[in-house]
């Protein structure tokens, strides 16, 4: 075997994934001289493979409460998207932060914890549910790095992903034969949010069913990596934290993702409040 970055599984991508040719839509091939019609061409096609459903549309944000704290401005947001409960989101700058600023979209991780969303990675208060420094202190050095992000000058919207926190199923909407014995507990009842967690986790494949490679990357070890949504406006950097949550994007706009471990957001981001 040819050495490759890959191992045993460079020379199978190579040679019978990816092929000896560009990619068809690859700039790098001959006769791709119009630059607007290859990006329509290729939007297309991205959005083919995608295959995501309708959400009806950018919905009407609501802007629940505003407020400062520790050095930021915080606005609790909310909106309706077709489906589901209403979703809730925070979106935290530097106080008093005038003009344009670089903007972060906030995914949470997944961790096995559905009762929680966005409050997994941000702290904006001086208080935090219980539940919430659980689940913060080991995988992210006692900080919510999204909280973090916005002291050192960035714009950061964090909202609750697709089944987590304010999405999530809830367990008096099941009948009780799958429910086993969970129920919809309040945020200081430990073994309450215990106890749904490892229910919401019992239909997880219902929800991934035809979906595999969501579900797969849902359950890869941590890896960076990076892409983009398929829409041409202004940029905003994304970041997720590993495991891999499977999440509806909050209102579009074109997205650069990357990801950071919870090794390396303990290691960047430990000893800040």
């Amino acid at each position: 075997m040819r050495q490759n970055m890959l191992g045993a599984y460079g020379p199978w991508l190579a040679d019978t994934v990816l092929g000896g040719e560009p990619p068809a839509l690859s700039l790098r091939r001959n006769g791709c001289d119009d630059l607007e019609q290859w990006r329509a061409e290729a939007k297309s096609r991205t959005l083919e493979c995608l295959a995501p459903v309708d959400l009806g549309g950018l919905p009407e944000v609501t802007v629940e409460e505003e407020r400062t704290w520790d050095g930021l401005q915080i606005e609790h947001l909310s909106w309706q998207l077709p489906v589901g409960p209403r979703t809730e989101a925070v979106f935290m700058k530097p106080e008093g932060a005038q003009g344009q600023l670089p903007g972060v979209l906030g995914l949470h991780d997944h961790g096995g914890n559905k009762f929680l969303g966005w409050r997994k990675i941000c702290r904006i208060d001086d208080e935090p549910w219980e539940i919430q420094s659980m689940h913060q202190d080991p995988y992210y050095g006692e900080v919510g790095w999204a909280t973090e992000l916005a002291r050192r000058g960035y714009a950061v919207l964090v909202h609750d992903t697709f089944l987590f926190g304010s999405r999530r199923v809830l367990a008096a909407d099941v009948p009780e034969n799958i429910r086993h014995g969970a129920y919809d507990p309040q945020p200081d009842d430990l073994a309450g949010v215990d106890a749904y967690n490892k229910f919401a986790g019992q239909h997880e494949h219902v929800v991934a069913k035809g979906r595999t490679s969501v579900t797969a990357r849902m359950t890869l070890s941590p890896m960076t990596w990076q892409g983009s949504t398929p829409t041409t406006s202004s940029p905003v950097s994304t970041s997720t934290s590993w495991p891999r949550a499977c999440s509806a994007l909050a209102p579009p706009g074109r997205v650069s993702l990357w990801s950071r471990t919870s090794e390396r957001s303990t290691c960047s981001l430990r000893g800040r409040r």
